[in-house]
């Protein structure tokens, strides 16, 4: 599997890690919340995977530069 796949893994599962945090803390009172956060979370996902792959032409997912 490639390092690119491997990192989306990554990402995926940090993610997936968060909601399931949220769901031990939800009620009836605070769903409109934690709703609310996992939608927060799904645009920083969607930034982190953006600039994660805009940036493989400089780096690789270790962080290394490749110059």
């Amino acid at each position: 599997m490639s390092k690119r796949n491997n990192h989306l893994k990554v990402l995926l599962m940090e993610y997936v890690q968060s909601v399931l945090q949220m769901t031990d803390s939800v009620t009836t009172k605070n769903i409109n919340q934690v709703v609310s956060l996992i939608k927060a979370n799904v645009r920083v996902l969607e930034n982190d995977v953006r600039q994660s792959f805009n940036r493989q032409d400089n780096q690789d997912f270790d962080y290394k530069e490749l110059n």
